[in-house]
């Protein structure tokens, strides 16, 4: 892995901003979960939990790896800190109401993983296309570099389109 050629920058308020709109209604989507189980949670629905929790991690993700590939000294290890930024963030969404009742807390550890193995694809999902397009610009003739992330129209289509789909299942 490569070492940063500088520390990685802290998120300005904009991508805070952008990260609040993701945590909000994912929060919301959380609670009506647990509030749909009865105190224990042994009615818990764990896919769609793990289906809630995978959307708004990736789309924190994305908010976060967008900003840090528009940075100058940009490298890998900014990604995979994002990744993980992202999943813990995501993790501690999940209200007391739901962490308290035994069914999430055995599936937590399957939860993790699969937001974990969601979060390294799209890591290498972000390498792989940074190098497609470095190599597309070196061929011609142009100077390679990141991409730069446009905040002014900043859209989270997939995640709204989840949250729309997961609304409409409730």
């Amino acid at each position: 892995m490569d070492k940063p050629s500088k520390p990685k920058p802290s998120l300005p308020l904009y991508v805070l901003e952008a990260i609040g709109k993701i945590e909000r209604p994912t929060a919301e989507l959380l609670e009506d979960c647990a509030k749909r189980g009865e105190p224990m949670g042994s009615l818990l629905d764990v896919g769609k939990l793990t289906e809630i929790m995978r959307s708004s991690a990736a789309d924190s993700f994305k908010a976060r790896a967008e900003f840090y590939e528009s940075q100058s000294g940009f490298c890998r290890t900014w990604l995979d800190e994002a990744a993980d930024e992202a999943l813990d963030a995501t993790l501690k969404l999940a209200p007391l109401r739901l962490t308290m009742g035994y069914r999430y807390r055995e599936n937590v550890p399957s939860i993790a993983d699969e937001l974990r193995r969601t979060l390294r694809a799209r890591v290498e999902e972000r390498l792989n296309c940074t190098r497609d397009i470095n190599e597309q610009q070196s061929e011609q003739g142009g100077r390679t570099g990141s991409q730069s992330a446009d905040y002014g129209r900043y859209e989270f289509s997939d995640g709204l389109k989840a949250k729309s789909r997961i609304l409409s299942a409730v």
